[in-house]
């Protein structure tokens, strides 16, 4: 079988490469169009960009003739065609793909199907700050929602989705998406759980969207804490990505979004790591197929003191905690698991 991945959001489909080659008469590739020194990248990419500067002639005229030729190749090898946000060719690939024969799948991840409109509806702390600054505000609309999903279902793509993006895809055009949580290779992340013997904890988080993460509320709580307990407060900015994942791993609590209501893949990165996590999680979520059993620490911004507390002043509440996250995410959201499931799919839409 012939897999082909497109858009790496997130490194979500080189993750997912490299474990679907790792499985018998399989193969696969994913397109990226861009470089980030936090998106990973291996020897599956064929790396395409969107754009080339006309400063650089020779290779600007280059991809003129060879975009578009490139893209379809790989369709044709395909047998499975695979998307993550949206389409790169004005829907040219879509319509390739389709006509065909190649099953279609698609999966939004964020901002590429968010609605505000609706979370607004059921989430006071998003309706809150959607006015105050919220950094996707200008990506994120109903209209935006409605035109990419409308344009997958032209194509019979089927929906591959997290609890979170259930909230925002479409019944009409998608009645059953199938659940696939984020991906992560757990092997590569040996846990560091937090001592019970440590009473000097160290928090960290990252103000990479201050106001959708609620930081100007974590600071407000850190402050005043500090008056009254011992800790270490580490922001994750300005670093690499080695320097993050080594905070990371060093610390005994992982403080992430209070905002938006749902985790991604930081928190999968922290929990691989054995770390407590606190993040806000919506109720919806449970009935979208988030599992019971999800460690994360519930976290909004009128619990954020009273849940800081509990943790800096339990570390053996902060070990249990950590050995809880690595265990889930050896579960759920274990690459290798998922690869299989999706393989299992991939079959079923062939038959």
């Amino acid at each position: 079988m012939n897999i082909l991945l497109i858009n790496n959001v997130a490194s979500f489909h080189s993750t997912l490469a490299n474990s679907l080659n790792k499985l018998e008469n399989v193969s696969a590739k994913y397109i990226t169009t861009s470089k980030h020194p936090y998106i990973s990248d291996n020897e599956f990419a064929a790396y395409i960009p969107l754009y080339v500067p006309k400063s650089k002639p020779f290779a600007f005229i280059l991809h003129k003739l060879t975009f578009k030729r490139r893209i379809k190749k790989l369709i044709q090898w395909a047998d499975i065609v695979y998307y993550l946000w949206d389409s790169l060719l004005d829907e040219e690939d879509l319509k390739l793909a389709h006509s065909l024969g190649k099953p279609i799948f698609i999966e939004w991840v964020g901002s590429d199907i968010r609605d505000p409109e609706k979370l607004r509806k059921i989430n006071p702390w998003f309706d809150e700050a959607f006015d105050k600054g919220y950094e996707y505000k200008t990506l994120e609309s109903s209209d935006r929602k409605n035109t990419v999903q409308l344009k997958f279902s032209k194509y019979k793509a089927q929906v591959l989705s997290a609890p979170e993006m259930k909230l925002y895809i479409r019944e009409d055009l998608f009645p059953q998406p199938k659940t696939l949580f984020q991906r992560i290779e757990t092997k590569n992340f040996s846990p560091a759980f937090p001592k019970a013997s440590n009473h000097r904890p160290k928090i960290v988080h990252s103000p990479s969207a201050p106001i959708a993460k609620g930081t100007p509320i974590i600071e407000k709580v850190i402050s005043e804490l500090k008056e009254t307990h011992d800790f270490d407060f580490v922001y994750l900015t300005g670093m690499s990505r080695d320097q993050v994942l080594k905070e990371i791993k060093t610390a005994d609590i992982f403080l992430d979004q209070l905002i938006c209501g749902s985790y991604g893949m930081a928190s999968c990165e922290a929990m691989a790591f054995g770390k407590p996590v606190m993040c806000y999680l919506l109720p919806e979520l449970y009935d979208l197929g988030l599992p019971s059993d999800c460690p994360i620490i519930n976290t909004n911004p009128s619990n954020l003191k009273e849940n800081l507390i509990r943790l800096l002043s339990d570390p053996e509440l902060r070990n249990l905690t950590g050995i809880k996250s690595r265990n889930f995410v050896e579960t759920y959201h274990d690459s290798s698991k998922i690869a299989t499931q999706l393989v299992d799919i991939f079959n079923d839409s062939l038959r």
